[in-house]
């Protein structure tokens, strides 16, 4: 069914009613753009930021998903993913997820779909492929084709069990050639790989051991490695992130468990040339960032202030990766950061409400 639980009149509704709480979508500066969070209400919506050209963010209006979220901090990244003119977002209390069509001057709810599984807490998505991460009874990844006009539809013979027990699930991704998946499980430390073939269906999960405790987000960087972080890193320098090379199908170290000197670095995002990656460090409030070489080894640069108090959750790079933002989850807002050609960041300030449940940040 394309739309699970919401005819078509209630679609329409839906997108009325967001219009009615000011959803009369943004007003695009020349050079500008967006940043869009998650609510993660009972009745969830996406809450949409104009960004200037200059990187300044205006708080803008809410656009209902047509589900509910958790009306608690999920504790993952990626619930809410763009990719060429589509906004994903997972509607973690509806056990559903939402496809909207981002233009200039909108963002339209286009489909809402069954997750494949209970809870959904993260979604990726890559050349048409989508693959949902569900937390729910013990945890599962469903499989998706998404069309050109934003259709969600199911893979058969998708969905698979992750492999460990209490696995504490924090993000799916697709990788960059396609042929697999890579889920990070907070509960168990490791780090999952799934092949995908036989039409993008997911074959059988394989667990390999993090090399620090709590990996949470992860990002790809050069050549297709994989970089992760730690959130409760393993030594006494405090939080750390790794980088894996998964060449030919296979998980190997390049830097293992690089200290950030901060504390609770969970959300990771790189820059599209793959030579910077930033973490959030939600327990010192603030940003670390990597460099990263080309053959994928981290080396710790500097970290900069989120603002005191902030607790910095997920964070997103807009395109051109001219700004980084991060969503905080204890002033709810949204603080933006100037990202130089040498990685370094300026504070842009903070904007925004945002209610507490808020998780999911992403940028255009």
């Amino acid at each position: 069914m394309r739309v699970t639980n919401l005819t078509r009149r209630g679609l329409v509704g839906a997108v009325t009613v967001a219009a009615a709480l000011g959803a009369a979508q943004p007003a695009f500066a020349a050079g500008g753009g967006a940043v869009y969070a998650l609510s993660n209400e009972t009745q969830n919506a996406v809450i949409t930021f104009d960004r200037a050209a200059d990187g300044s963010l205006h708080q803008h209006g809410a656009t209902l998903t047509g589900g509910a979220g958790s009306n608690a901090g999920l504790g993952t990244q990626s619930a809410l993913v763009r990719s060429r003119g589509f906004l994903l977002a997972v509607n973690a209390g509806s056990n559903s997820v939402s496809v909207f069509r981002t233009g200039h001057h909108d963002l339209r709810l286009v489909d809402v779909q069954a997750s494949g599984g209970t809870q959904p807490v993260s979604v990726s998505i890559r050349d048409g492929l989508v693959y949902v991460l569900n937390a729910g009874a013990g945890g599962t990844v469903s499989g998706f084709r998404l069309s050109e006009h934003g259709n969600l539809k199911p893979i058969a013979g998708s969905t698979q069990p992750l492999p460990s027990v209490n696995a504490g699930p924090a993000q799916v991704a697709i990788t960059p050639d396609g042929d697999g998946l890579v889920v990070t499980e907070k509960g168990s430390s490791t780090i999952d790989t799934f092949p995908l073939r036989h039409g993008a269906r997911a074959g059988v999960g394989t667990a390999h051991a993090s090399n620090g405790l709590t990996p949470f987000g992860f990002a790809f960087g050069p050549r297709g490695t994989l970089l992760v972080s730690e959130a409760a890193g393993g030594a006494a320098l405090g939080s750390s992130a790794s980088s894996y090379s998964l060449s030919d199908g296979g998980f190997s170290t390049i830097s293992a468990s690089v200290p950030t000197l901060q504390t609770a670095a969970c959300w990771l995002v790189t820059t599209a040339d793959g030579r910077y990656a930033f973490t959030t460090n939600a327990g010192s409030d603030s940003v670390s960032t990597f460099a990263v070489s080309r053959a994928g080894a981290l080396s710790l640069l500097h970290s900069d202030s989120a603002g005191t108090g902030a607790h910095p959750t997920d964070a997103a790079l807009s395109r051109g990766d001219r700004f980084l933002y991060t969503l905080d989850a204890f002033t709810h807002q949204v603080t933006g950061f100037k990202v130089a050609g040498s990685g370094d960041l300026t504070s842009l300030g903070a904007v925004g409400t945002l209610p507490a449940s808020a998780s999911g940040l992403a940028a255009r």
